[in-house]
């Protein structure tokens, strides 16, 4: 293997719209950063464009007077599978991901280069956007070198080759953030200020002070050439523990990065506010977004209420107990930004609607109050009603996930385990299948499963024509009917 052939510049010349990408060029023209469609990662500072990118005003129109989660979105939302190959992509116009929670990655290979006479193979990974909480494990060729940021027993970097296998003989990467002279070697964790990073070779003239990858999560590694080790580039996965975002619900002090979290709410704030990858849609247009902004804590708009209620401990399934939904994401900034908000929201079954100038979150939960009771003095004409039909009803519901126990691998979990309502449907297999992209455990995995089934199998259609009262509801209000044609007396 000629490692340097590796070397060649890329070829730069054409770049897609409403992506965030990065390039190496040879002849020392290195790293350019193009961010279309916003100016920055602050969010709420709205819109812009730059390097040629257009407006996302579409976004507005796809959201415009309609609640997000209609009846087949959620299903449409758990369609797309999850990648779990985690390939290490070498390429010149990739999309770069957003990773919200805890989620491995193989990143972007982004730069490769030799040196000493072809002893020292060079490469520097992109792995996310910024700024992140830390990377936790490093698998190389399958095999775990560092385990929550250390050096996995007997395979310290000081030693001259590895113990217990023969691939890794010696590498300059270390996973804690640097940021000083003499840190040049460790991984920038993607914020705008950062230096740029190195894997200690100092005679480079393609890798210099210039390649910052400003606002990017920037991994290098050095290896030592091993004619028996190496046939190819050696794969690496990252685990990653993502972006840092912030908490609505506490006090205003700083456009700050925030902090860690796997509470999807708060991913979901962070996509829809963040101008660089996400929506860009000001703070005036989000439910609590003024109030907080201003300087107050926020804990009574409709998203600190979701908010909250993810949080909650429950009873996820059997004796273990937790936050009711957590959030593990990889956002593919390559997809339409409605379907990305589309996978957020599945994380926790939430619906996203447009009232008064503004959205508010609405999520389903079980509940007993009626925010409005329909009697016969608000319905016009008739009232019309569809129960649950053969084609969208089941009694079994598999769920496809990646399992974070599992080493991140596919995993599949189904509910319910008894026949019951196999049995009540005469024994028909009335089945299918959900993709989770926001899930990696199974039992919140089995918990969406239920959701689903029960949904299918008690959602009933009711129809009609109301007076003005109707203004008292919203999307996502629970009400109650009454009327004497239909045998209703407050009817939830």
């Amino acid at each position: 293997m000629d490692l340097l052939n590796l070397s060649r510049p890329w070829d730069c010349d054409s770049f897609p719209k409403s992506k965030r990408i990065i390039f190496i060029g040879g002849g020392g023209k290195g790293m350019t950063e193009q961010i279309l469609g916003g100016t920055g990662n602050t969010p709420g500072t709205g819109g812009g464009t730059k390097g040629g990118g257009d407006p996302i005003n579409a976004f507005f129109d796809l959201f415009e007077q309609k609640d997000l989660t209609e009846k087949d979105d959620f299903a449409d939302a758990t369609q797309q599978k999850e990648p779990d190959d985690y390939s290490n992509i070498i390429s010149n116009d990739a999309n770069i991901p957003v990773i919200y929670g805890k989620r491995m990655t193989g990143g972007h290979i982004v730069h490769i280069e030799v040196s000493e006479e072809n002893k020292y193979l060079h490469v520097w990974h992109v792995l996310c956007e910024g700024q992140i909480e830390r990377i936790d494990d490093v698998y190389i060729n399958g095999f775990l070198y560092r385990q929550n940021g250390s050096v996995v027993s007997g395979l310290s970097p000081s030693l001259p080759e590895a113990t217990q296998e023969d691939f890794v003989k010696y590498y300059s990467w270390q996973p804690q953030e640097g940021d000083s002279t003499a840190d040049i070697h460790k991984a920038r964790y993607g914020t705008d200020s950062q230096s740029y990073c190195t894997t200690n070779l100092t005679s480079s003239t393609q890798w210099t002070s210039d390649h910052k990858g400003s606002g990017l999560v920037v991994v290098p590694i050095r290896y030592e050439w091993n004619r028996e080790a190496f046939t190819r580039i050696p794969k690496v996965k990252f685990v990653v523990k993502g972006k840092l975002v912030t908490d609505f619900r506490h006090s205003f002090l700083s456009p700050g990065p925030g902090a860690y979290s796997t509470n999807p709410v708060l991913h979901l704030w962070d996509y829809l506010t963040n101008s660089r990858y996400g929506c860009g849609i000001p703070l005036t247009e989000i439910d609590g977004g003024e109030e907080w902004s201003s300087g107050a804590g926020d804990d009574s708009s409709s998203f600190a209420v979701v908010a909250n209620l993810c949080d909650a401990d429950i009873t996820l399934y059997g004796s273990t107990t937790g936050d009711r939904w957590i959030g593990n994401t990889t956002i593919d900034t390559s997809q339409s930004q409605i379907d990305n908000v589309k996978k957020l929201l599945s994380a926790f079954g939430g619906n996203l609607i447009w009232q008064q100038g503004k959205y508010h979150l609405e999520m389903e939960t079980t509940g007993s109050t009626a925010v409005f009771d329909f009697t016969e003095k608000h319905i016009i004409g008739g009232i019309g009603i569809q129960g649950e039909a053969k084609r969208s009803r089941f009694n079994r519901v598999y769920a496809n996930f990646i399992n974070e126990e599992s080493n991140y691998e596919r995993d599949t979990v189904y509910w319910p385990e008894a026949d019951t309502y196999l049995d009540a449907d005469n024994g028909t297999p009335l089945e299918t299948t959900l993709n989770l992209g926001c899930i990696t455990d199974k039992y919140r995995a089995t918990n969406m499963c239920k959701r689903f089934l029960l949904r299918s199998r008690t959602q009933k259609i009711v129809s009609f024509l109301s007076s003005s009262e109707g203004y008292n509801v919203t999307a996502g209000d629970l009400i109650s009917i009454t009327h004497s044609s239909v045998g209703f007396t407050t009817v939830l």
